[in-house]
């Protein structure tokens, strides 16, 4: 086969690639991503042919660009776009762009348009007052495209993995809480997302719960005043609503602006107060608000003012001392009755240690004198010299 007719049999199969590619046609943006009640538009393009564009709805039928709800605008000859007016939920669907090119083929592609709804709470009472031991139903009332999913935080801790049978989330989404306690006031938090595509809403709610005062701690507490001196008392209470305080002395109204707060968090209150000098007995501090009464009591007796002495330190410092001086004293004396020291005595005479004997050879004038050391009859060491000429 010659060269030519190669070129002959190769050019319509070139004819048919370039027709394959430039028949491309696509829809931007892809995802059809759509919150309800927006404007959204989707451009279809081609790959640079000039065709004629048409817009298909999910029922295949052609949009016809007098609907109110679509708009349709031709950009030029290879870009049509498709307006969404406003969004609703009926909009939903696959949408097809249709082109039809001069030459008598065609190409198509598909956009899904999907219609969502940002978690959305509704009809909500942000703060929801309830009786210490009642039922609570808090609320949380949502809505979301698709339906959201709801959870539960009271002051920070996730608490929609820890329902059990006093509290749990029901199908409506509030949260059920049975006989309810002073403890369960805080902040709640209702959070809803769509996890499909990462819409998150959350709305705080503050839920308070009415009880009578409660005095953290022991009913009654004793203390010692030292005479002289006054004594100050320290106590925790918590009530809701602000209770009302009371401080009397052996059944006396003694008032209570010597009482002080030191510290609040939400209905607990640290609060102290001190006591009259000199006057010892028992102080009762009465908390009252509309839901009850509670008291604490304080027995205060007097003490006279301690003496200062020598501490257990300085005794057992005495102590060492004393004995140090008694050891000192008694080698001294052993030393100058038995030519040795205690300790070497008790070496000698009870661990049966025998003291080395020791030479001292002296030369003085062509004599030898040699000096021998050794132990007594009660096991010190003694010196005896012998001459040799």
């Amino acid at each position: 086969m010659s060269q030519t007719s190669i070129i002959i049999w190769m050019l319509p199969l070139t004819l048919i690639l370039v027709r394959e590619v430039s028949t491309s046609i696509y829809i931007v943006p892809a995802v059809g991503k759509s919150y309800l009640g927006e404007e959204k538009f989707f451009m279809c393009r081609t790959s640079g042919r000039e065709a004629t564009l048409i817009w298909k709805n999910p029922s295949k039928e052609e949009i016809d660009d007098s609907e109110d709800k679509f708009e349709i605008e031709v950009v030029d000859e290879t870009t049509s776009k498709l307006i969404f007016k406003s969004v609703q939920i009926e909009d939903g669907g696959q949408y097809t762009c249709e082109a039809s090119f001069s030459e008598g083929d065609k190409a198509v592609a598909n956009v899904t348009v999907t219609v969502i709804k940002t978690p959305t709470f509704t009809n909500m009472n942000t703060t929801q007052q309830y009786l210490e031991g009642d039922d609570a139903d808090i609320a949380c009332d949502v809505e979301g495209i698709p339906s959201p999913e709801v959870t539960w935080t009271h002051n920070g801790h996730d608490i929609s993995n820890r329902q059990n049978d006093r509290i749990s989330i029901q199908a409506n989404n509030h949260l059920q809480i049975k006989k309810i306690h002073r403890l369960d006031d805080g902040i709640y938090v209702c959070n809803a997302s769509i996890r499909e595509w990462n819409e998150v809403n959350s709305i705080n709610i503050s839920v308070l719960v009415d009880h009578s005062p409660v005095f953290e701690g022991n009913k009654t507490e004793s203390l010692y005043a030292v005479t002289g001196r006054p004594v100050n008392f320290s106590f925790t209470i918590s009530a809701r609503p602000k209770a009302t305080l009371s401080l009397t002395l052996n059944g006396t109204d003694i008032g209570t602006k010597q009482i002080n707060e030191t510290a609040k968090q939400g209905t607990t209150q640290h609060l102290y107060f001190q006591g009259i000098e000199n006057d010892s007995g028992t102080y009762i501090v009465t908390a009252r608000n509309k839901m009850g009464s509670a008291s604490k009591t304080f027995i205060v007796r007097e003490t006279d003012s301690p003496k200062k002495g020598i501490g257990t330190g300085g005794i057992v410092a005495i102590a060492i001392v004393i004995f140090l001086i008694v050891l000192i004293a008694v080698d001294v004396s052993f030393y100058y009755t038995n030519q040795c020291g205690m300790l070497m005595c008790i070496a000698i005479n009870l661990l049966g240690k025998q003291p080395l004997e020791a030479k001292q050879i002296n030369a003085e004038q062509g004599n030898v004198t040699v000096t021998m050391n050794q132990s007594n009859d009660k096991g010190c060491l003694t010196s005896a010299p012998y001459s040799v000429a």
